[in-house]
C-alpha cells in the first residue's frame, strides 16, 4: 500500500512538472503573420546587435506598452509607402518585435521584423528574446519609430548570403 501511494505521488509530480504554466508567455509560434509582440525593456540592447544589417546604437530600454505598439502598427502602412526603390517592408507575412529603446538619450521604439515562415523551422523562438538572423535577405528588417515626431527612420534590411 505504501509503495502504491509513493508511486502515485511520483506520477503526480511528473505530470505537474510537465504541465505548462498558463500565465507564462507562450511560444512565438502562436503568433500569426502580421502580428507582433512587445519585448521587455531589458532586451533592448540585445535587439540592436544585428549581424548583417545596421541598427541604432541602443543605450538602454524603456518599458513600452502594448498600446504603444498598437499605435505604431496603425502607422506601418506609411513606412511601406515611403520606401523608394529597393526592397519594401512586407507587413502581411511578417512578425514584428517591438522594444522601447533609448538612442542618443531619446526614447524611441525599435521594431525587429522577420518572416512568419521562420516559426515553422525553429521552435526555439519565444516571446522573450529578440530574433537574430545573419543574412536572410529582405524578409528580415528593422526600423526606428520616434513617438514624439511620429516618424520612421533607419530602415535597414538584412544582407544576402
Amino acid at each position: 500500500m505504501r509503495t502504491a501511494i509513493l508511486a502515485l505521488a511520483l506520477l503526480a509530480s511528473c505530470v505537474s512538472a510537465e504541465t505548462p504554466d498558463p500565465a507564462a508567455p507562450g511560444p512565438l509560434a502562436e503568433l500569426a503573420p502580421g502580428q507582433y509582440v512587445v519585448l521587455e525593456a531589458s532586451r533592448a540592447v540585445a535587439t540592436s546587435q544585428q549581424c548583417s544589417r545596421g541598427a541604432p546604437e541602443i543605450e538602454s530600454g524603456w518599458p513600452m506598452s502594448d498600446a504603444d505598439a498598437q499605435a505604431v502598427e496603425r502607422r506601418l502602412h506609411e513606412l511601406v509607402t515611403q520606401t523608394g526603390s529597393g526592397p519594401r517592408p512586407d507587413l502581411a507575412s511578417s512578425v514584428r518585435q517591438y522594444v522601447g529603446a533609448v538612442v542618443d538619450g531619446q526614447q524611441v521604439i525599435y521594431i525587429n521584423v522577420f518572416p512568419a515562415s521562420m516559426m515553422e523551422y525553429d521552435e526555439d523562438f519565444d516571446r522573450l528574446s529578440p530574433v537574430m538572423v545573419c543574412d536572410g535577405g529582405a524578409g528580415f528588417w528593422g526600423v526606428v519609430f520616434d513617438p514624439e515626431s511620429g516618424e520612421f527612420s533607419d530602415l535597414d534590411f538584412n544582407g544576402f548570403a
